[in-house]
C-alpha cells in the first residue's frame, strides 16, 4: 500500500484578534491491493448445539483488485469574539476519487 498525504494550514486574524480563520486544505493518494470474494451456501436450516447454522462454502475466489483513490478535502473555521463568548462556524468539504486499476482473478 503507498499512501502520499498533503496538508496546507493557514491561521489568520483580523479586526484587531476578534475575527479568527483557520483554513485547511488536504490532498491524498492511496493505492491499495485488496483481495477478496467468497461464496457460501447454509447447509442446513436446524440450527446446531452451538447456535449456529452450518455452512458450506462451495467456491473460493482469490482476486488482486489493485484501486487508486484520491482525496481532496478542505475546511475553514471562524472564530468571532464576543463580549460574553464566541460565534464559531465550520465549513467542510470532501472529494473521493476512485480508479479500479485491474483485477486479476485466479
Amino acid at each position: 500500500m503507498e499512501i502520499i498525504e498533503q496538508l496546507f494550514p493557514a491561521a489568520i486574524d483580523f479586526l484587531m484578534n476578534q475575527l479568527g480563520v483557520y483554513v485547511l486544505g488536504m490532498r491524498s493518494n492511496t493505492t491499495a491491493a485488496r483481495k477478496h470474494e467468497r461464496r457460501y451456501v447454509t447447509a442446513s436450516s436446524t440450527v446446531s448445539s452451538s447456535g449456529y447454522r452450518p455452512v458450506l462454502v462451495n467456491s473460493v475466489t482469490l482476486d488482486r483488485h489493485v484501486e487508486t483513490r484520491e482525496r481532496f478535502g478542505g475546511n475553514v473555521i471562524l472564530d468571532y469574539k464576543l463580549p460574553s463568548g464566541s460565534i464559531k462556524s465550520v465549513n467542510m468539504i470532501s472529494r473521493l476519487n476512485s480508479n479500479d486499476d485491474d483485477i486479476i482473478r485466479r
